[in-house]
């Protein structure tokens, strides 16, 4: 049986070598996504197994909140002294 003539030889060279170049291209993107995939699988299994660290002691955490305490005579205002500003 005889081949049609629709393409030549060199298209034909052509298209197979663009279907090798896609077919290898297709390849590298699935290798590299499969090792993505499997670097990103072993660092949520190691983050999930990791030991927490202890929980931090809460029995003062408010001292160092406090507000100073003020003498109340250094709140007191008297007329005359930033008026004049």
């Amino acid at each position: 049986m005889e081949r049609p003539k629709s393409l030549s030889i060199k298209q034909e060279l052509h298209a197979s070598a663009l279907l090798l170049l896609v077919g290898f291209l297709l390849l590298l993107v699935f290798l590299v996504a499969t090792y993505l995939l499997v670097r990103v699988g072993r660092r949520i299994r190691h983050n999930a197994s990791r030991q927490r660290p202890p929980p931090t002691d809460v029995t003062d955490v408010w001292s160092m909140h406090k507000a100073p305490e003020f003498d109340e005579a250094d709140f007191e205002f008297e007329p005359g002294e930033d008026d004049a500003k």
